[in-house]
Parts: structure tokens; C-alpha cells; sequence
């Protein structure tokens, strides 16, 4: 009887998990002062032409910094006035970690704001946060420029700077990029949709995070295989240093009609020191690699001290194995389960788009958190049933051989990139299956204790 539940409550945990994977919550949130909506009927060049050489506009790219959300750099367009020697710095950037800044970003309603501050201000911070710091004068008509600058200081009123942040659609990267397209009348979006990156979204992520390995792993498990598809160099402007590195190479048609470079070359105004932090183009194989060999690693300490709670010679040694086991076990299911459970959250309850339709909810399941209560038993030195707990492995094995099987035969459906989460997660489960059972020197018709 008792079996007969453990199997239903299995079969349950498993089918919880199945509607998470092609939930699409239908979340619509007004977003008036989306780029979309700001740009829709600008036209920068509809205005007398000037003469007047007043006002020159920089594109400038700020390196990676230490926290987080600063990994991947930063951009900002600064408007310098010759007349008053003044340096204005439109930051899209901004954001206030008050006012229940955490539950917004949980629900995937995050706030952004534009700001205009002083840019020889913002520049001295940086130089103090020991940040590369790169400037580029971008080669528009001062016509041009006068709109462009009239359309910042709208976006920066009170009515108009706050936007929905979106981690590849709306930035502080690319709401520049829109605006540089509207500034040379669409070309900047047609040269950059004809030009295919050689990186996924989620590989450009990795080049900025997979000196962090455990980090990287985490931003992979917790997106989808959307950010899995083939994009352009403009879907790849979501990052600082690609948006400087597109301007440098993109050239307009200038009033005369002929070919403009619009960043003719770019100014170096400070530089960090080297070796200080990771650099933006690390290696995610290598990062990977290192994440199997701990998985790997740690399933092989799972079966010995699997084996010495069966063959140690002294009583005390067989405990100090199953606590041992017990505090690994129970620590790994833990942490994996609150993925599961964070995971099915994201996709059934927020608008975080990239983590829709995610196929590691089938690898780290809900059957997780039945092996955590599974594993505390051996952690308190008590003979738990590790025949259940090879059970609830075993199954989740045989789950993630189906979900390669069936990856290998509709990789049009199933095409997400995760085979890292595969390669961390899948060596544990085997660990703790019936499969290592060879390597224990114990067969299924000599255990008479199922509590072994």
C-alpha cells in the first residue's frame, strides 16, 4: 500500500511539473514609455539644416563593474554644449532598489529609469570604481543632433523616464540603439538585421558571467531555449560592448548621399587595471567543465561513503559515513528543489519571458523535494530507506534519458541548450540510483533490511 502511494505521489509530483513547461502567461502591462512608443513618429531629419557646430554627441560604454547587474557593462549617450562647456550624460540605466524593488523584479516588473547627469561627474565615479571607460563621437548632422538631444530631455521628464526593463529587449543598451536608428533613418536596424551573430543570447550572457561558473549555471537553468534561437548583430546590441563595437563599423547615407561612418574612431578615457576582474569574453566551455568535475567528483564521494555506511569495519565509522551522506544529500536535493520550485514559479506566475516553456523543470522536478525528506533521515545518523530514495533517483533518471531521447528526435521542439544542466545534475542522480548499485558490491536479492 504504501508503494502504491509513493509511486501516485510521484506520478503527481511529474505531472505538476509537465503544465509548467507550455504555461505562457498572458501578463499584459502598460508600457507607454517603451522605445517602441517614444520613437513611433520621430523623424530626427525633419528639421531646417544648421550650420552651427554647438552640440557634439557621444556614445559612452562603461566596462564591467563588480556587482551583478553590472557585469555585462554599461551605456549612455552624452551631449557636450561647446558654448557653456557642458557635458550631460543620458543614462538609461537607472534603478532604485527601494520601494519594493525585490518584488518587482520577482514578478518580472522591473522599473527603469532615464536620468541627465553631469557626465564629468559620472566619469570621475568611474575612474574611482576603476572601470574601462570608451567614448565615441557619433558623425550626425547638427540637425540631427539638436533632435536627438530634444528627444532625450523629453524621455528624462517626469512623464517619460520610467520604462519596463527587459533583460534583451529593453535596456539601457538598446534604447540607445533605437534611437541611433531613428537618427540615421532606419539603416542602423537593416545593416544589422543582414549581419547573423555568431553567438546565441544565452552564450553572450556566458562571456560575461562564466568566470562566475556557479553563476553562470544558475542564469542557464533558470532561462528557456528562447534565448536558444539564431539572432542578428541588432538582437546582439543588447550588450554595451557590442552596440560601440556596430557603431564603429556602420556607415549612413549622409545628406551629400554617399556613405557616412558614423563612429569614426573611439577615445579611450580610462582603463582598468588589469587582472582586477573577469574579462567580457571568458571562456563558458571551460566553466562548464569545471561544473562537471565537481558533479562529478561529488557523485563519486556519494558512493563511497555509500559503500562505508555498508563496509566500514567500525560501528562509528558506518555513522559518521551516514552523516556524512545524509548532510550531502540532503543539501543538494534542497538546493535543486528550490530550483525546481523557482523555475515553475517564473513560468507560471511572472512575465519573465525568458523563462517560459523551460525544459529543466523535467530535470530538476518536484520529485526533488521528496528526496530531500528522503535524505534527512541519514543526516540525524539514523538507517534511512535508501531503497525509496534509489527509487525517486532511479525514476528521475529514467526521466532525463527520455528527455535526450526525445531532444535527439525533435530538436525543432526541444532545441533548449542544456546540456550543462544535464551534465551537473544527471551524475547525482545516478549516484543515488539502483545503478550504482554494482559499485556498492550489493545485489537487490540480498537486501532483507529495506532500511538499509
Amino acid at each position: 500500500m504504501k508503494k502504491r502511494v509513493l509511486i501516485l505521489t510521484i506520478l503527481a509530483s511529474i505531472l505538476a511539473s509537465l503544465p509548467a513547461i507550455s504555461v505562457n502567461p498572458s501578463f499584459e502591462i502598460d508600457n507607454p514609455n517603451s522605445s517602441f512608443h517614444m520613437l513611433s513618429g520621430e523623424d530626427f531629419w525633419d528639421t531646417p539644416a544648421s550650420d552651427e557646430g554647438r552640440y557634439n554627441l557621444y556614445l559612452e560604454t562603461m566596462g564591467r563593474d563588480d556587482p551583478l547587474y553590472v557585469w555585462f557593462g554599461h551605456t549612455s549617450l552624452v551631449v557636450e554644449d561647446t558654448v557653456t562647456e557642458r557635458e550631460v550624460m543620458y543614462d538609461f540605466g537607472i534603478v532604485s532598489f527601494d520601494d519594493g524593488f525585490y518584488t518587482s523584479f520577482a514578478l518580472g516588473r522591473l522599473w527603469y529609469l532615464t536620468w541627465a547627469t553631469d557626465a564629468k561627474m559620472r566619469l570621475n565615479l568611474a575612474v574611482q570604481e576603476e572601470r574601462d571607460v570608451s567614448r565615441v563621437q557619433l558623425n550626425l548632422p547638427q540637425e540631427v543632433i539638436v533632435e536627438v538631444l530634444r528627444h532625450l530631455n523629453m524621455v528624462t521628464d517626469k512623464e517619460h523616464n520610467t520604462y519596463l526593463y527587459h533583460y534583451y529587449d529593453e535596456n539601457c543598451s538598446t534604447r540607445i540603439r533605437d534611437i541611433i536608428d531613428t537618427a540615421t533613418k532606419g539603416e542602423f536596424k537593416k545593416w544589422a538585421q543582414q549581419i547573423l551573430s555568431e553567438y546565441t543570447l544565452r552564450e553572450l550572457v556566458a562571456k560575461s558571467s562564466a568566470g562566475n561558473p556557479a553563476m553562470m549555471w544558475t542564469l542557464d537553468f533558470l532561462q528557456s531555449g528562447s534565448i536558444d534561437k539564431e539572432i542578428t548583430l541588432w538582437e546582439a546590441m543588447f550588450l554595451p560592448r557590442i552596440l560601440e563595437e556596430a557603431v564603429l563599423d556602420f556607415s549612413y547615407t549622409g545628406s551629400d548621399g554617399k556613405p557616412t561612418k558614423l563612429g569614426p574612431e573611439k577615445e579611450i578615457l580610462a582603463v582598468e587595471p588589469e587582472g582586477l576582474r573577469p574579462d567580457m569574453n571568458q571562456d563558458r566551455g571551460k566553466a562548464n567543465t569545471i561544473l562537471f568535475v565537481s558533479s562529478f567528483f561529488l557523485s563519486l564521494l556519494i558512493i563511497l561513503l555509500k559503500r562505508s555506511r555498508l563496509h566500514a569495519l567500525f560501528p562509528e565509522a558506518r555513522t559518521a559515513a551516514s552523516v556524512l551522506f545524509g548532510l550531502i544529500s540532503s543539501a543538494w536535493t534542497l538546493l535543486l528543489s528550490l530550483f525546481s520550485v523557482l523555475i515553475i514559479f517564473l513560468m507560471s506566475a511572472t512575465t519573465h519571458d525568458v523563462a517560459y516553456f523551460n525544459e529543466n523543470v523535467l530535470i530538476a522536478s518536484p520529485l526533488l523535494i521528496f528526496m530531500f525528506f528522503t535524505s534527512l533521515p541519514f543526516l540525524a545518523g539514523r538507517k534511512g530507506n535508501m531503497e525509496r530514495l534509489e527509487f525517486l533517483n532511479t525514476v528521475a533518471v529514467w526521466i532525463c534519458i527520455v528527455h535526450i531521447v526525445l531532444k535527439a528526435v525533435f530538436p525543432e521542439y526541444l532545441y533548449q541548450n542544456n546540456i550543462n544542466i544535464f551534465a551537473v545534475i544527471l551524475p547525482l542522480y545516478l549516484a543515488n540510483s539502483t545503478f550504482a548499485r554494482p559499485l556498492l558490491k550489493l545485489r537487490t536479492r540480498n537486501i532483507r533490511d529495506r532500511t538499509w
